[in-house]
């Protein structure tokens, strides 16, 4: 999914998709590049609300989970990135092979987890970011970021050494 530039004015809502994986959740049929791309220009948007992503699986792409790199606020929140689970709750390392959530040098204003009140819970703003080959988020610049209430583990790869990368 690739949203950039004009968005005519609207809400972007990214909720609900299976993004590199099938209604089983253990198909690998991850993307070329990123599984959301995001380049969206605040001062274009003006007083609207920037894109939501809410509540996706988004697992086996070659490039990151999620990149946030236009300065619009993004608000990611109740995602699966580079995990799954099996019927039994079993989880099923999948995981992307660069970054679960990239913000780039332009990216301000992100909430990465809980912290948006139309949604009911906070059990369904937690963010599940696990399996990625390199952190499972990586901040590399902008200003104003939330990172809050997110489960990150087994990110880095075999090192298994970075959760959130400030850069």
């Amino acid at each position: 999914i690739v949203a950039e530039g004009y968005t005519g004015g609207n809400t972007i809502s990214i909720d609900l998709n299976l993004i590199g994986t099938d209604i089983t959740h253990t198909a690998n049929l991850g993307n070329k590049g990123d599984g959301i791309r995001l380049k969206l220009d605040k001062t274009i948007l003006g007083a609207i609300d920037g894109p939501h992503i809410y509540m996706n699986t988004i697992v086996t792409n070659h490039g990151n989970g999620i990149a946030i790199l236009g300065n619009a606020p993004s608000w990611v929140a109740g995602n699966r990135i580079g995990i799954t689970f099996n019927e039994s709750g079993k989880p099923l390392e999948l995981g992307n092979r660069e970054m679960g959530v990239l913000l780039g040098e332009q990216a301000d204003d992100n909430v990465i987890g809980w912290g948006q009140s139309f949604v009911n819970t906070i059990a369904n703003q937690i963010n599940h970011i696990a399996y990625n080959t390199h952190a499972g988020i990586m901040v590399k610049g902008g200003v104003n970021q939330n990172l809050r209430g997110n489960i990150l583990f087994h990110n880095g790869g075999e090192l298994n050494t970075l959760g959130i990368d400030l850069g």
